[in-house]
């Protein structure tokens, strides 16, 4: 059935049941305070990686009272695998949307105002801005995790990514060395806090980070796609390199923020398969994107 939306909002959910329900709780509670002073359609859809059916899903009967709650249940797609799925289904059943965010569920929206600044932004956005990053606040650092990528990097250091991560011990050592770095900025106390949060400028970046991306009208117009040649990690280089290919641009704004519960679905610890996955990840970009 064909409808409009002023935001849909994709959340990809992997065994985390409680952080999805959370998600969709705080969602419809937003939009239904800004329901009080204007008309707004927003529509969730869940993405349940951990379900091979709809029948097997916890989701499967979810609902809320001011947003429309979709689940898709096909197996574990990856994360634009899951994007691509939600917006194949969007694109059968004659959807159109504003903005269309793509998210994990470990993460809660704090201001007030995101859907119907959304809703603005998907009805004004310029014709050459594609991509905006939220203001992603990490509790393992208590630092904005965007931009992810101020700079387009260069093909010496995602060489170096190639490297590490196809080599287990050093990539493992360079996950931990990650997390410890980001338990240390935690610790310096609130001042950090305080710095993030006080910048407000809006800024054109190279990639913002994949927690939550929001693709705007710019992105669909271009023909661009959810496709990646890697199952999980570096959807922010794909999404920057098809923007940068098509003269879009991606920004970071700031005012619109989120607390990211981190690794709230893989845990702290990367297993066996998130490193082959991350080493995966990191040759599929070597070679799509820095070789040549």
């Amino acid at each position: 059935m064909s409808a409009h939306f002023d935001v849909v909002m994709v959340a990809v959910s992997y065994q985390a049941e409680e952080d999805t329900r959370r998600l969709v709780a705080r969602v419809d509670a937003l939009v239904g305070q800004s329901l009080r002073e204007r008309e707004l359609q927003v529509a969730l859809i869940i993405v349940d990686n951990s379900s091979a059916s709809l029948q097997q899903s916890p989701y499967r009967e979810l609902s809320a009272q001011s947003i429309a709650v979709i689940t898709l249940s096909r197996g574990n797609l990856g994360y634009f695998g899951a994007c691509r799925a939600a917006h194949e289904w969007a694109c059968e059943q004659k959807w159109s949307w504003g903005a269309w965010i793509l998210s994990n569920t470990d993460l809660e929206i704090l201001s007030r105002d995101f859907f119907s600044k959304l809703a603005e932004i998907g009805r004004e956005a310029r014709v050459d801005l594609a991509v905006i990053g939220p203001r992603i606040m990490s509790e393992l650092s208590g630092r904005d995790q965007n931009p992810f990528m101020r700079i387009r990097p260069s093909r010496a250091r995602m060489g170096f990514y190639r490297w590490c991560f196809a080599w287990r011990p050093l990539a493992w050592l360079y996950q931990w060395a990650a997390i410890v770095k980001a338990r240390l900025r935690y610790l310096r106390g609130s001042s950090s806090r305080r710095e993030a949060r006080a910048h407000t400028d809006r800024e054109v970046v190279y990639a913002v980070q994949g927690a939550m991306m929001i693709y705007l009208p710019a992105w669909f117009r271009a023909g661009l796609r959810f496709d990646h040649g890697a199952f999980l990690y570096g959807e922010e280089i794909t999404t920057a390199e098809r923007a940068r290919r098509a003269n879009l641009m991606i920004e970071h704004w700031p005012e619109l923020e989120v607390k990211h519960r981190e690794h709230g679905s893989i845990g702290l610890r990367p297993s066996s398969r998130m490193l082959n996955w991350q080493a995966e990840a990191s040759r599929f970009v070597w070679e799509a994107y820095f070789r040549s």
